[in-house]
């Protein structure tokens, strides 16, 4: 039980670490799309 509870933790981990770069990665994105057009 204490391996699914250490994998399901890691796992919220990893997504509030992707949410908490998608901003970032948004404008990193627009900001290449205003250089491309």
């Amino acid at each position: 039980m204490q391996l699914i509870a250490l994998k399901v933790q890691s796992i919220h981990l990893f997504f509030e670490g992707v949410l908490e770069l998608l901003p970032m990665f948004l404008s990193i994105y627009k900001s290449l799309g205003l250089i491309l057009q």
